[in-house]
C-alpha cells in the first residue's frame, strides 16, 4: 500500500512517502523508487497510497503549475474515487495540502471509502498537525502510526525542517519492518 506522513505547522508542510510499488493482489514489487508525493506548484502537493494506476490518473489532473482551491479538488477527488474504485477491491488514500487562497497551510485527507469523510488539518499558531496514511497492516498488527509519530517527536524535540524530516524518516523505517508494502526509500516534499 505505502506510507506517506505529511507534518504542518502555520508557516510549513513536511511529506515524506515511501517508494515501494507491488501488485497489490500478489504483494508482488514491481518498484522501490515510485514517487507517491507530487508538487502541484511551489505552494500545493498530492500524495497518494494504494494502486499506481489510480495515483497517475490523479496526479495527472494536476498540472501547469495552477494554483487550486485545496477544499474543492479534495472533494472532487474522493468522489471520483467514490464512483470509480470499488473499496473490495483497492483501497486508496490521499492527501492534498499546502498554501489555501488565504495563504494559510492547510492538509485535505481523502479516501475512496464512501463511509469516511474528508478531514481538514489547519495548524493553528505553534501546534503541529500531522497526518499518516498507511495500509491496514499496520492497524492489524496493532501500530498508531500517530502515536509513534508522537514519541519520536517528544524525543527529538526537532527545531528545524530537517529535525521535523528526520523524524518523518525515522517514522518510515519503523513502518517499513512492519508492513512489506513499505520500503526506506523516501521522497522528501517541503512547502514554506
Amino acid at each position: 500500500m505505502s506510507f506517506i506522513s505529511a507534518v504542518a505547522m502555520e508557516n510549513f508542510v513536511t511529506v515524506v512517502a515511501d517508494g515501494r510499488q507491488s501488485k497489490p493482489e500478489t504483494k508482488e514489487i514491481i518498484s522501490e523508487n515510485f514517487i507517491k508525493v507530487r508538487g502541484i506548484n511551489d505552494k500545493q502537493f498530492i500524495a497518494l497510497t494504494g494502486d499506481v494506476g489510480v495515483a497517475e490518473a490523479v496526479f495527472s489532473k494536476f498540472s501547469g503549475g495552477l494554483f487550486y482551491d485545496l477544499k474543492n479538488s479534495a472533494e472532487l477527488i474522493r468522489d471520483e474515487l467514490v464512483k470509480k474504485i470499488d473499496l473490495k477491491l483497492a483501497k486508496c488514500n490521499g492527501v492534498l495540502g499546502g498554501r489555501n487562497q488565504l495563504n494559510e497551510i492547510v492538509l485535505y485527507t481523502f479516501s475512496n471509502d464512501p463511509n469516511l469523510s474528508i478531514d481538514e488539518y489547519k495548524p493553528k499558531a505553534s501546534v503541529l498537525s500531522n497526518v499518516m496514511l498507511s495500509s491496514d497492516e499496520l492497524t492489524k498488527k496493532g501500530f498508531n502510526a500517530n502515536a509513534a509519530f508522537e514519541k519520536i517527536y517528544q524525543a527529538k524535540k526537532p527545531r528545524t525542517l530537517d529535525d521535523v524530516i528526520s523524524v518523518q524518516a525515522e517514522l518510515n523505517d519503523i513502518v517499513s519492518d512492519l508492513d512489506i508494502s513499505v520500503n526506506k526509500e523516501k521522497t522528501i516534499l517541503i512547502i514554506t
